[in-house]
């Protein structure tokens, strides 16, 4: 049984869709934290300050999770596993 060969187009339209998608689940879990702090009863000091902290930590881990995104797409198919030709 032969397995059909994938181009390098297809494998790169490929990756662009997980991107896409990696990106709004980021946005998406961003906006869940922001609403749920914005329904908890505290004290409106103690309840902006933990915004901003939100925010800070929260955009401070998208920056990582994106850096280690773009290195692992910088590899080449031969170190990312991808045979060639498979």
């Amino acid at each position: 049984m032969r397995v059909a060969a994938r181009s390098h187009a297809d494998l790169v339209s490929a990756a662009d869709g997980m991107n896409a998608v990696r990106r709004h689940l980021l946005l998406l879990n961003f906006v869940d934290g922001l609403y749920k702090l914005a329904k908890v009863n505290w004290h409106i000091a103690y309840q902006i300050m933990m915004t901003i902290i939100y925010i800070a930590l929260s955009v401070r881990l998208i920056q990582l999770i994106l850096a280690f995104a773009a290195a692992s797409d910088r590899r080449s198919p031969a170190q990312s596993g991808i045979a060639a030709g498979a």
